[in-house]
């Protein structure tokens, strides 16, 4: 992706999409697959899936969702509900149907609070830069 090539080659970044998330060992019905995660201080390479436990504790800071006319509500509030539960410090949900739209949502305590203004919002993160201009987000 774009956004892997963001990082040094020798950055301990690793970004993947369309992997489960497990965050309890034990449990392998809690899960959640994010369409793209940044997952900072793990090491680059290939994983099956994204164990928590066998990842130094670390659950994924950043996680993008794309929303595509089979997604229901009740099942991007429980996936919302699963991110903010187990420590996503930025949550991305991107509407990509015309005129494109984001909701972009950042680590507040315990909560996950909404960014009021996805346009010119800067990941404190990843560092990347939102601009919605003609339809387009880039």
């Amino acid at each position: 992706t774009h956004l892997a090539g963001q990082y040094r080659d020798d950055a301990d970044v690793f970004v993947a999409g369309d992997h489960l998330i497990y965050p309890v060992e034990g449990d392998s019905k809690l899960r959640q697959a994010p369409d793209v995660y940044v997952a900072f201080g793990r090491p680059k390479g290939d994983r099956g899936s994204y164990k928590v436990w066998e990842e130094g504790g670390v659950f994924p800071q950043v996680v993008f969702e794309v929303w595509s006319p089979n997604n229901r509500y009740g099942e991007m509030q429980s996936k919302f509900a699963f991110y903010e539960k187990h420590g996503v410090e930025e949550y991305y949900i991107i509407y990509p149907e015309a005129p494109m739209y984001a909701e972009a949502y950042r680590r507040d305590g315990d909560r996950l609070a909404r960014v009021e203004e996805v346009n010119g919002y800067v990941s404190e993160r990843t560092g990347l830069r939102f601009a919605l201009n003609k339809g387009e987000l880039t």
